[in-house]
């Protein structure tokens, strides 16, 4: 159905990513109220439950098709990559309960949730063609930053339920060799909802994801720098650190330091 400049809705298709079975959802053709739709510094919200985050994607004579595939690949990977997370938060907070770890530490941080994103296309000739959909935030609620895709992470974060997560997404993971990091999001109370994390993974299985994915460096940076040692909960959890030889020829695991002549990473 072509859009309708005198329509007082956009016709619009809505799919999600199925981390179960790694494949989209059957896209779910509906309605957005032009008279709902308010823009605000590059997003828009809409009956004040749900938020949108808009590509720059004006219309389609305004850019080409390898741009606008490359833009639609970008919001796809938002959801990608937080469907993934979700799946990640989910068997982690389940392990949590199995082996009885409740956090008492001194962070604000002391649980994870993660909402899936929805992906959106505008059917039309309109301003807004590709945009994802994620969980209304309230006014209220506190922006919570733990760590970034390098080599920077705060103090809750290296001691606290951060790390663990992110160390137990590598060992989850499996043989394909991925961490997520930049832990970042929402505070309810203690809970953290985490927003628009980044998952480096090992290259030789492809680039899984795009947006700040650093491959190997990354899952080394994260061992070497982030979580430089284990916390707590790793130790209940029982989760192995790989064994990395860093740039200046120092083997790291567990702690230990072992000196070596080589100078590159390894698994």
């Amino acid at each position: 159905m072509a859009h309708s400049s005198t329509s007082n809705c956009y016709q619009v298709r809505l799919s999600s990513f199925d981390h179960s079975m790694g494949n989209w959802t059957q896209p779910l053709r509906t309605t957005l109220p032009k008279s709902r739709l308010i823009t605000y510094d590059g997003g828009v919200s809409i009956d004040q439950s749900i938020n949108y985050k808009l590509t720059m994607c004006r219309s389609t004579t305004d850019v080409t098709q390898q741009q606008k595939t490359c833009l639609q690949t970008m919001y796809k990977d938002d959801v990608i990559r937080q469907a993934v997370t979700a799946h990640y938060v989910r068997e982690f907070n389940a392990s949590l309960k199995k082996h009885n770890i409740e956090y008492v530490g001194d962070s604000n941080v002391k649980h994870l949730a993660c909402a899936p994103y929805v992906y959106g296309e505008i059917i039309g000739d309109i301003p807004v063609k590709c945009f994802t959909l994620e969980p209304r935030i309230a006014k209220s609620d506190q922006w919570c930053l733990l760590s970034n895709n390098g080599k920077w992470a705060s103090d809750d974060y290296k001691k606290g339920i951060g790390g663990a997560f992110s160390h137990y997404t590598y060992v989850a993971s499996g043989d394909r060799q991925e961490v997520v990091v930049s832990l970042q999001g929402f505070l309810k109370g203690n809970v953290l909802h985490i927003r628009t994390p980044v998952i480096h993974n090992d290259h030789k299985y492809g680039r899984l994801y795009s947006l700040g994915n650093r491959g190997n460096k990354g899952i080394r940076d994260f061992f070497n720098h982030q979580h430089p040692r284990c916390s707590r909960i790793c130790e209940t959890m029982g989760l192995n650190r790989p064994k990395f030889i860093t740039t200046n020829g120092i083997t790291e695991s567990n702690g230990d330091t072992v000196y070596s002549n080589k100078k590159y990473f390894t698994l």
